[in-house]
C-alpha cells in the first residue's frame, strides 16, 4: 500500500472520529439540558410538598414530630433536587426522623393528597410509670405494655397509674428497668391482690409504689386513708395462682383473723413462699 492511500485512510478515520466526537457532545449537551429541565420541573413550587399534617399522636408529640419531618423535608440535598418534592420525598427518611423526634411512636402511616402530606400516628400507650432517684425528688417515666421506657412523665400530685420505683436506678428511655418481668399480667395480678386484701378488712388500701429488689423480689407498697403503711412482699417467679391461693387461704384462716383482732396495725405479708405466708402485725400499745 502507498503512504499516499495509507494517510487517506488515516485522515478519514480521524475525519470519523471527530464527527462520532461531535455527535457525543450533541448529545451531552441534550441530555444536561433535559436534567436541567427534570431539576427545574421538580423544584418549582407546585411540585413540592407545602404542608405537613400530623394526626393521632398527643399535641406535644404533634409538634415535635411535625417539626422534624419539615426539617427533613427542607434539608439540602446534594443531588439538586428537593427532599421535599411530592414526586421523590422519602418515606424512609422521613419515618426515621419521626421514630428519633418522639419515643411514643409505635406505628406511622404516610400519605400525600397534593401538596400536603399527611403523617398518623399510632402511639405506644403508657402503662404504668417507673420512677427512679431520691422519693423527694424523683424522676419520673412511661412505662409502655413492654416494660420499656417511652417518654419521661410529670410527678402526678395524685395517682394516676401503678408507679415503679427504684431509688438505685438510672434507667433511660427506650431501655426496660423491669427486665424480665411483663407488668400486664403482674398488674392484673396486683389489681387482684389489692381487691382480695381490701374484701378482708375494713379499712380500704391502695397501692402507693411498687419497689423491685434483687433476686426477682417486689415490694408492694401500700396506702390507706385511716391507717399507717404496710407492704406485700412478692416474688416474680411464683405464680399468679400460687400467690393467691396462699394470700387467700391465710386472710381467711383463723390464726390470721385471730392476729389481726388481737395485734396492732399489719406491717407486712411476705407471699413469696410456694406453701405459706408470713405475716407481721405492729404490737398494740
Amino acid at each position: 500500500m502507498s503512504s499516499y492511500k495509507k494517510d487517506f485512510i488515516k485522515a478519514g478515520r480521524q475525519k470519523q472520529r471527530r464527527r462520532y466526537s461531535r455527535v457525543a457532545l450533541i448529545w451531552l449537551v441534550l441530555f444536561l439540558i433535559l436534567v436541567g429541565e427534570v431539576i427545574l420541573l421538580l423544584r418549582a413550587p407546585k411540585f413540592l410538598i407545602t404542608t405537613v399534617a400530623v394526626e393521632g399522636a398527643s399535641p406535644y408529640e404533634q409538634a415535635k414530630i411535625k417539626e422534624a419531618v419539615e426539617l427533613a423535608l427542607n434539608e439540602k440535598c446534594p443531588c439538586l433536587i428537593p427532599k421535599a418534592s411530592i414526586f421523590l420525598y422519602s418515606k424512609k427518611s422521613l419515618i426515621s426522623a419521626i421514630s428519633t423526634a418522639s419515643s411514643r411512636v409505635n406505628d406511622i402511616t404516610i400519605t400525600r393528597t397534593g401538596q400536603v402530606l399527611k403523617i398518623v400516628i399510632l402511639e405506644r400507650k403508657p402503662l404504668a410509670l417507673w420512677c427512679q432517684g431520691p422519693r423527694v425528688d424523683k424522676s419520673c417515666f412511661f412505662l409502655d405494655k413492654m416494660g420499656q421506657i417511652i417518654a419521661s412523665a410529670p410527678v402526678f400530685s395524685h395517682q394516676v397509674m401503678v408507679e415503679f420505683f427504684s431509688a438505685s436506678a438510672t434507667a433511660k428511655i427506650y431501655e426496660r428497668p423491669l427486665g424480665d418481668l411483663d407488668p400486664v399480667p403482674f398488674l392484673d395480678l396486683t389489681a387482684k391482690l389489692t381487691s382480695l386484701v381490701n374484701s378482708k378488712f375494713k379499712n380500704q388500701s391502695q397501692i402507693d409504689f411498687i419497689e423491685p429488689e434483687e433476686g426477682g423480689d417486689l415490694v408492694l407498697h401500700y396506702l390507706s386513708f385511716s391507717i399507717p403503711s404496710w407492704t406485700l412482699l412478692l416474688n416474680k417467679k411464683m405464680s399468679a395462682e400460687t400467690i393467691l391461693g396462699n394470700l387467700g387461704a391465710t386472710l381467711d384462716s383463723s390464726a390470721f383473723k385471730t392476729d389481726a383482732q388481737n395485734s396492732g396495725q399489719l406491717l407486712y405479708l411476705d407471699a413469696r413462699f410456694d406453701k405459706k405466708v408470713f405475716y407481721k402485725f405492729q404490737a398494740m400499745e
